[in-house]
């Protein structure tokens, strides 16, 4: 299984960048997964890291049983140990790990990103027309 993960502090674009991916891929009639971990943790009371991280191994488990090649993720790191066990978790044999527009945590170490460029500025004449 192949996973792309998208990293990022809530409202860096991590949910657009997963539903632009889905998006394209659906079009190609491309089999895949998406799963956010902050809705698997979404829980009264609320679902400790170690216990989200189990629910989304056995989430990625059922879905390469049922022959999705593909998952993406989003989640908000917290540290370096969070992203260690985030990426146990998917249990990928290779990702991508994507950060939208330019959010780095600089603990976690370097090599791991593809960092997209920000959104461009709108043209306000291009809006008008």
């Amino acid at each position: 299984m192949f996973a792309v993960v998208v990293i990022g502090p809530p409202g860096s674009g991590k949910t657009a960048v997963l539903t632009a991916l889905h998006d394209l891929l659906a079009d190609d009639h491309v089999s895949h997964a998406v799963v956010e971990v902050e809705a698997v943790a979404w829980a009264s009371p609320p679902v400790a890291d170690e216990q989200s991280f189990r629910h989304l191994a056995a989430i990625r488990s059922l879905y390469a049983e049922a022959g999705y090649p593909l998952i993406l993720c989003g989640a908000t790191v917290t540290s370096a140990q969070y992203m260690s066990e985030l990426l146990r978790a998917v249990a990928a044999d290779d990702r991508l790990v994507v950060v939208p527009r330019k959010v780095v945590h600089p603990g976690l170490p370097g090599g791991w990103w593809l960092s997209m460029p920000p959104a461009p500025e709108e043209d306000p004449d291009e809006a008008s027309r």
